[in-house]
């Protein structure tokens, strides 16, 4: 963080400074902490006022300061001027600024106006302007301490505690998509996240001692975050006071006689596909079919079999359930990761757009927050031909109020989910329409080409292009080194590459090969693409090292009979 805040007042500066008007001052309330000199408006009198922001006003206190300090206003007046400059009224501020230069003798109590305390007319004009832009983005300094303060609060919590912070920051989220934010940032942390557990969950998220997370504490997953499963009935209450009162339970059978009375068929899937009985049956398609089996009346005689057997346990004899062999032989879901995605909102293992990230990027693919976060920074409101890599959660074909066919889709990175819409003519409508619709079937990642639009409080996507995956990353090809070995050019090369007496051959070719290969490949360059180096050794000394071709490739377009161009 370049401001490198050192006082409780630094945080206060961020957060009135850190917004789309006033971020622009930002540079220069970082000069003036690293000791550059600045201008103060209004001179030495307005020093002791703006020393704390260095020469910035930041904050409403500030002018109302300034006001009275120079201008003569008293508390009441440089309060009408601050909600005269909040509200932007026109003729409002013009009447301050006459008043803040020349004064009002008709106000109660009279101010004598810059002029009158001392100031030229010139200087008072000047320092009027200087304080107008104000308007844009003052902020409250009682409010920004409050914020600071509760910054400074939660941000000591997280680094000291970050899994007991974590776990209460993700229990009160109730979307998934904000769940998953906490989520990536426990992985960026080396916190590992446990999957949810019936003998371990409690109703909220907790921390966890874990000696594979960082400082030895994880975050379990709460049961009542599951899809589904809800603790408004007293359910998990109930689960957990059983849980304490007679300890973990030691099957699926004790399970549902111990708790299955308060348990539904939904809650009790929701469960089994988040992993929640993992512990009890690792298999989660055999443990779904097992536990609606044991709810079901057939399931309900062998419990009650077993219990009435409990008495002869003492002696030897075997009074368990016995779970039909079939239910234990049922292959495990082929879309076991998508089940627990549908169940939680997010994926404990590996995401299935992991695997193609780095290639991703390296196709100018970016996260949907990345392109709106450089909108506000940059006061954009409209980014064009923005790829995107995501999960296809539902699409369908709709019809507009004028009739016009389109797609609407609802798509998820790994941390967002969002609604996209595409309005293409009928052949781009029908292969986006087959693409988006295959990956939903099938579950693989897509990339859209899309306009992203953000209006200041949401963005809307609109589909150009969709490919899957693979088809999209078939072209796109890692950095490519061409090793030369110098040792290997013959003595006849100075004739070949017209070389003087005394040139040095292995520069010569070296400029030969490379002029060879941006010839070949600049028609097809491109900035986003991958990078030739040219790796070269050989006998004699200094001859060695990296010589940059700069030419970047768009990968689509290169196959390999360019590579054949470029033999030497």
């Amino acid at each position: 963080m370049k401001v490198k805040p050192e006082r409780l007042e630094d945080l206060i500066a961020i957060v009135a400074l850190y917004r789309p008007g006033p971020m622009k001052y930002i540079p220069a309330y970082i000069s003036g902490k690293e000791g550059i000199p600045y201008e103060t408006p209004g001179g030495d009198r307005c020093k002791p006022i703006l020393d704390e922001t260095y020469g910035i006003m930041v904050y409403q206190e500030q002018v109302m300061a300034v006001a009275q300090e120079v201008a003569g206003y008293s508390l009441g007046s440089a309060d009408l001027l601050r909600r005269a400059m909040g509200k932007k009224i026109a003729s409002e501020m013009e009447k301050q600024k006459h008043t803040f230069i020349y004064g009002d003798a008709t106000s109660v109590p009279p101010i004598p106006g810059a002029i009158a305390r001392g100031m030229t007319e010139e200087a008072a004009i000047q320092l009027f302007k200087d304080i107008e832009p104000f308007a844009d983005y003052g902020f409250n300094k009682s409010h920004a301490a409050a914020y600071a303060w509760i910054s400074y609060i939660t941000a000591w919590l997280k680094f000291h505690y970050p899994a007991e912070f974590l776990s209460a920051q993700i229990s009160y989220y109730d979307k998934a998509e904000k769940r998953a934010v906490v989520k990536d940032e426990l992985d960026r942390l080396g916190v590992r996240m446990l999957p949810p557990d019936v003998n371990k969950s409690f109703a909220q998220f907790q921390p966890e001692f874990d000696g594979e997370s960082f400082k030895g504490v994880a975050v379990r997953f709460g049961l009542a975050a599951v899809k589904g499963v809800t603790d408004e009935n007293g359910a998990i209450r109930d689960l957990v006071a059983e849980r304490d009162k007679n300890g973990e339970f030691k099957d699926l059978p004790d399970f549902m006689e111990r708790i299955g009375h308060r348990s539904k068929s939904d809650q009790i899937s929701g469960l089994v596909a988040c992993g929640g009985f993992d512990s009890l049956w690792p298999v989660r398609s055999q443990a779904e079919e097992i536990l609606m089996w044991l709810m079901k009346d057939r399931g309900l005689k062998e419990r009650k079999k077993a219990a009435s057997g409990d008495m002869f346990q003492a002696a030897g004899v075997d009074a368990s359930v016995a779970i039909p062999a079939r239910l234990q032989t049922i292959s495990e879901w082929g879309n076991r990761a998508d089940r627990e995605f549908a169940a939680v909102g997010f994926y404990f293992g590996r995401h299935p757009l992991d695997r193609y990230l780095k290639r991703m990027i390296k196709g100018g693919v970016r996260r949907r927050g990345s392109f709106i976060q450089w909108m506000k920074s940059n006061g954009m409101g409209r980014l064009n031909g923005r790829r995107l890599a995501v999960m296809v959660d539902d699409v369908k074909r709709a019809k507009s109020r004028n009739g016009t066919d389109y797609i609407s889709a609802t798509l998820s990175e790994k941390s967002d989910t969002y609604r996209a819409n595409c309005f293409a003519g009928a052949t781009v409508l029908a292969s986006v329409m087959k693409t988006l619709d295959g990956a939903k079937t099938s579950r693989v990642p897509v990339v859209i080409e899309a306009s992203i639009t953000w209006d200041g409080e949401s963005s809307s996507q609109v589909i150009n292009a969709a490919w899957t995956a693979s088809d999209f990353l078939e072209g796109v090809r890692g950095d490519l080194t061409i090793i030369v070995d110098t040792s290997q050019i013959p003595p006849d090369a100075a004739i070949l590459m017209n070389a003087g007496e005394g040139d040095n051959l292995t520069q010569i070719g070296l400029k030969n090969i490379i002029s060879r290969i941006e010839k070949a490949l600049s028609p097809h360059s491109h900035e986003s693409g991958s990078l030739i180096h040219i790796d070269a050794f050989g006998a004699e000394e200094g001859q060695g090292g990296r010589y940059p071709c700069r030419v970047g490739m768009r990968c689509q377009t290169l196959r390999r009979e360019r590579y054949a161009q470029c033999r030497a």
